[in-house]
């Protein structure tokens, strides 16, 4: 059942510039009556899909109006136990919603919630009906064309795309060892995510509209489990950006461009671990950092180069971490408030 709240629940504002502050105005914001909201994307319209955990533990999506209402999503299916319910993921410029929900057999299965609040839920051929296998859709495009990964029976991880029309290619990146994992699909339909190989190194990728696979790798990754390249964010132009971690050099960020050449990067005083999440069409970047202390701090990196980072103001959390960026400039993500081990959303208006 969908239920729209249909208020704005701001939280507080904070206005500042950059050099160090917030980039502008910050909105923090929870779902009415739950502890912690965790937005995942802002489309072009400036509404934010997301997750929010209830009391029990279950999740449910919701979608954020630019105005500040919130609405919402259950899958029909979805369980209501422990770490079940559903979670949003993506966002389109039409405000089509797509994620995935756990049901009471903790199996996944994608969903995708139209404008006027259908949902039509879905299994990848091949997902697997047991306990934490099934269908997880992560990204969604704006002619409605969804990607993501599903884990079949023997707990292999394989990508999908699924049409608007319904229709689903599955994909194994040549060398993936099972275990491919999308994150994110452009306007063109070029998706772009990260596969493990068999020494559990991770490699990026990105797979063009006619199906064509380009693994790469960032210079400096490390050749050992769980060390490599991690790609989470393409734009229309083809432009990617993400992770490249080692044991010795920490974690850093690169951005790939569409021909192929990379460029790393670090934000100032991060303590060796950066984590971009997000790229717009321009080009710019948005992500977080830690310092020594590990507390999360958001950086907004130019194409030019030029990066500027912020952190959470004192009166609304003690760290801050963007996930996603709109063309115009409007960022989301979460604040993590110590106090009460919880998160809250938010939006930041340039």
């Amino acid at each position: 059942m969908v239920k729209l709240f249909g208020v704005s629940c701001v939280c507080c504002v904070f206005t500042a510039s950059l050099s160090g502050q917030i980039p502008g105005k910050i909105t923090a914001f929870d779902v009415p009556g739950v502890a912690t909201s965790m937005p995942e994307a802002i489309n072009a319209g400036g509404a934010i899909a997301g997750y929010y955990i209830d009391a029990n533990r279950v999740n449910h999506g919701f979608i954020r109006a630019a105005g500040g209402a919130i609405t919402t999503i259950d899958a029909p299916g979805a369980g209501s136990e422990n770490y079940e319910g559903t979670t949003a993921t993506s966002i389109n410029p039409d405000g089509t919603v797509a994620g995935f929900y756990l049901d009471t057999g903790a199996s996944f299965h994608g969903f995708v919630r139209a404008s006027d609040g259908s949902i039509t839920t879905f299994s990848a051929p091949g997902a697997g009906p047991g306990r934490f296998q099934g269908t997880i859709a992560n990204t969604i495009n704006a002619s409605g064309t969804v990607a993501g990964e599903f884990i079949d029976i023997n707990s292999i991880f394989h990508g999908f795309v699924r049409t608007a029309d319904g229709g689903i290619t599955s994909f194994d990146v040549p060398g993936g060892e099972g275990r491919t994992t999308v994150q994110s699909i452009n306007s063109e339909g070029v998706v772009t995510g990260y596969y493990f190989d068999a020494n559990q190194m991770a490699h990026g990728f990105v797979r063009a509209l006619n199906g064509v696979i380009t693994s790469f790798d960032a210079p400096g990754g490390g050749a050992r489990n769980s060390e490599g390249t991690l790609a989470y964010a393409i734009n229309a132009a083809g432009t990617i950006t993400g992770q490249v971690v080692s044991a010795t050099l920490g974690s850093h960020g690169f951005v790939r461009a569409p021909d192929g050449t990379i460029t790393e990067f670090t934000a100032p005083s991060s303590g060796n671990f950066t984590a971009p999440d997000a790229i717009n069409s321009a080009g710019v970047i948005v992500g977080d950092f830690t310092n020594a202390s590990a507390t999360g701090f958001g950086f907004v990196r130019q194409p030019s180069g030029s990066l500027s980072t912020f952190s959470a103001p004192p009166n609304l959390g003690t760290g801050i971490y963007p996930v996603s960026i709109n063309d115009a400039g409007v960022i989301a993500g979460y604040l993590y408030d110590a106090t009460r081990n919880v998160f809250h959303g938010f939006v930041i208006t340039p």
